[in-house]
């Protein structure tokens, strides 16, 4: 059974891309959940986020003589401190980007105490600023959308990459919901060019899903519908629509694909839907031959582009 909540994303959420020191942290900030910056010559939270800007860019050049860029250092400093805030996202580096990893900041800007000699030695981040990070997923850098390339290239510790959220949400969460509008999406692994018509028919199986309703509710308008696609190879199939429209074609399409029973929740206390057969089989079954053709079609489409389902709709399938 398929109980995953979808879940409905805040129009109020910054993205913030934070670098690793060439990859130097990235395993203790995954690993342990953290994220980190320097200049601990300013460990008072207090003092960073009350402090006038020139005031404290004077008392930076006393402390830190030989950083030649103490504005940016400040502004950076502060960024930290006042501007990053729970529950925003946060994507990381590891050594030549070969991996990106995305998660949600838990908590405040805190001090901890002071990091030995000995693990600093051993390679351990020395820094005492921190915030404490729920990381939601790691992704080859083949697998990120190109789009995110361009925050990536920044060589500022902290980027703001609010402007990239559509790419990012897409990249953390398969199914969602923002604004009322839902998103499903699917990763399509194939590693040769796909062409134009391969394209055009997975688009027109997947759609041709809500003409075949397992229970006699009302058709969900396919005109509601849009398709955004990242087009590589491997890359992204994105549905997006009304959330009804969405919610109905992520069920029908799990239900066709996999079978068994699904049952879905928008948001933690929002709407529920439940339908229950068996899959392609039942589809046979209970309709007409060339509609469960369709559905059959949209099978060995996906097989062909290896194409995956979001993984919330492959978890705690029964059959």
């Amino acid at each position: 059974m398929f109980t995953e909540g979808i879940p409905v994303l805040s129009e109020d959420t910054h993205y913030w891309f934070f670098r690793t020191e060439g990859g130097s942290f990235f395993d203790q900030f995954y690993f342990e959940d953290f994220i980190a910056y320097g200049w601990d010559e300013f460990i008072d939270l207090k003092y960073i986020k009350e402090t006038e800007k020139e005031k404290f860019k004077s008392d930076f050049k006393e402390l830190c003589k030989e950083e030649k860029r103490p504005g940016l250092a400040v502004n950076q400093m502060k960024l930290f401190v006042e501007q990053m805030k729970i529950d925003d996202i946060v994507f990381i580096p590891s050594e030549g980007s070969e991996y990106i990893a995305f998660g949600v900041i838990a908590s405040d800007a805190e001090i901890v105490d002071a990091i030995s000699e000995q693990d600093i030695e051993n390679g351990k981040c020395p820094y005492r600023k921190r915030r404490k990070v729920n990381w939601y997923k790691y992704s080859k850098k083949s697998e990120i959308d190109p789009y995110l390339f361009k925050p990536m290239c920044a060589i500022n510790t902290i980027t703001d990459a609010t402007e990239y959220a559509p790419f990012i949400d897409r990249m953390i969460y398969p199914i969602y919901i923002k604004d009322g509008i839902g998103h499903l999406s699917i990763y399509v692994k194939k590693q040769n060019n796909i062409s134009a018509r391969e394209m055009s028919r997975l688009i027109d199986r997947v759609l041709s899903l809500l003409e075949l309703p397992p229970t006699e509710s009302p058709l969900v308008n396919t005109d509601e519908i849009d398709v955004r696609i990242n087009v590589q190879s491997p890359g992204l199939f994105e549905f997006i629509g009304g959330a009804a429209a969405i919610f109905a074609l992520s069920a029908i399409l799990r239900q066709y694909i996999l079978g068994g029973t699904t049952e879905m929740k928008i948001g933690p206390t929002g709407i529920n839907f439940k339908i229950e057969g068996q899959g392609i089989l039942d589809a046979i079954l209970k309709h007409k031959e060339f509609k469960a053709r369709q559905a059959q079609e949209l099978k060995e489409t996906m097989e062909r582009l290896d194409a995956e389902l979001p993984r919330q709709l492959n978890d705690n399938n029964e059959q």
